[in-house]
């Protein structure tokens, strides 16, 4: 965020005002992406979910809807 503030703070002012209160936000966003991807990988890792995906009998099979549905909320 300095780097950014310094680059950046003469062209847009904002950035050199607000500049603790995006930090902030910045902070807060980058914890909620650590818990998300924390618990994709608790859900990718599961030993249900890797023995139903991990050997496909052939290269037409997929992952079931009931499994897929868990991992497309977690993107959302």
């Amino acid at each position: 965020m300095p780097v950014l503030v310094e680059t950046m703070g003469d062209i847009s002012p904002e950035l050199t005002k607000k500049a603790d209160e995006i930090k902030e936000i910045l902070d807060e966003m980058e914890e909620s992406s650590s818990r998300t991807w924390t618990a994709g990988r608790k859900y990718l890792t599961s030993s249900q979910l890797v023995l139903k995906c991990k050997e496909p009998k052939n290269s037409t099979e997929r992952m079931s809807g009931a499994h897929a549905t868990p991992l497309v909320s977690l993107l959302i």
